[in-house]
């Protein structure tokens, strides 16, 4: 899963921590893309042909993650579930795609999004979107006021108490004020949940309550490639 935001001859794609680094084999992921719309594709699930996909594929540059993501495990490293991938606007990151008028650059081909780093999230109506891996391609969401709940002891997470979406889901975007053309303001992502019921959690992105997320996101839009290890771990953070 993931969102859109422009900034700075890049452009930026948030998802979940777990989407682009491995907190157990303790690596960055190596194959990674971005498919917008993939619910739109020609194939009969999820693949890496971008001639099936409207939009077609994006190659990811580089993944920024914390450092409390890289040191911890789940569940304790919970509040630090969120990353942000840096695509270069350039050509030679896109492939395919069937619709017409294309450019190759992400920000010009889909709608950016804002990211709201300083509004208080709780008790927010808010639409959340993701793509269920036993309902592949089918593109799901859930809509209703957010909770919260303590998945690990010291830390409360944002939580949509009836929503059933399932693994493959992570990463999916958290929006409020939603239009009607699907465009909102990004405030989390599709973080965890249980197995036995319902619920998706997501992290608070707000700075103000010791998320790291705006440094993260400060770095993936300012930062050099750092080549083949695949992503920057964000060591300190200064407005947490």
């Amino acid at each position: 899963g993931g969102s859109v935001d422009a900034n700075n001859g890049r452009t930026i794609i948030q998802t979940a921590a777990h989407c682009a680094y491995n907190d157990v084999l303790k690596k960055f992921a190596s194959k990674a893309v971005f498919i917008p719309d993939q619910v739109s594709t020609r194939g009969d699930k999820s693949n890496f042909v971008s001639s099936d996909d409207p939009y077609g594929i994006w190659y990811l540059s580089f993944a920024t993650i914390a450092k409390g993501w890289r040191d911890g495990s789940f569940p304790n490293n919970v509040p630090y579930d969120y990353a942000y991938y840096t695509v270069f606007n350039n050509e030679s990151t896109h492939e395919g795609g069937y619709l017409r008028g294309l450019t190759g650059i992400l920000e010009k081909d889909v709608t950016p999004m804002k990211i709201d780093f300083d509004t208080d999230p709780f008790d927010e109506f808010v639409f959340s979107i993701g793509y269920s891996a036993d309902k592949d391609p089918s593109l799901r969401h859930c809509s209703m006021e957010n909770e919260s709940i303590n998945g690990v002891p010291w830390y409360k997470n944002l939580w949509l108490k009836d929503c059933a979406m399932s693994g493959g889901a992570s990463g999916g975007p958290w929006m409020r004020d939603l239009d009607e053309g699907g465009v909102g303001t990004l405030i989390s992502v599709n973080s965890w949940g249980f197995t036995h019921k319902p619920g998706m959690a997501g992290p608070v992105l707000r700075t103000r309550d010791g998320s790291w997320a705006e440094c993260l996101f400060d770095t993936a839009r300012s930062a050099n490639d750092p080549g083949k290890v695949g992503g920057i771990v964000v060591e300190r953070c200064s407005t947490a």
